[in-house]
């Protein structure tokens, strides 16, 4: 049984590569000035899209660590970025087993620039800011 859910998920996330393949989604990063810190410029990373005709926003946010904010991905996400405006998301299925044993997927998403020089590839996990950037994204990637 283990087997044929293994096979399952693997195909699952064939589709979805060969999906994703199919039609890059990009992210893009906005510069904007903070309150607190004046004259100090900070980014918020979007996708900037259209579903059934209207206009969406999808933020995305370095991952939490536990309950707080990793600062410290914005950096990271500057290093991907590299004074770009976009750099494609990428998206992926990832299994693991909880702590009861018990086998799960997560979907993990990602952006990701090659340096158009080396063809090195830099990139670094996102995540949704909101429950609904979350299933706005999970609309965009399957409409």
């Amino acid at each position: 049984m283990a087997k044929v859910q293994r096979l399952a998920e693997e195909a699952a996330e064939n589709q979805e590569q060969a999906a994703q393949e199919e039609r890059k989604i990009y992210v893009v990063r906005k510069p904007f000035k903070s309150k607190k810190e004046k004259g100090k410029t900070y980014y918020a990373y979007m996708i900037e899209d259209k579903l059934r005709g209207r206009d969406i926003k999808i933020e995305l946010l370095p991952p939490k660590v536990g309950k707080e904010m990793d600062a410290g991905g914005y950096g990271v996400l500057d290093i991907v970025f590299d004074g770009n405006d976009a750099a494609e998301l990428t998206v992926k299925s990832e299994s693991f087993n909880d702590m009861n044993g018990k086998a799960q997927t997560r979907t993990v998403y990602g952006v990701r620039n090659v340096d158009e020089e080396t063809g090195e590839i830099w990139e670094s996990v996102v995540v949704p800011a909101r429950p609904s950037d979350r299933a706005l994204l999970e609309m965009l990637l399957t409409h």
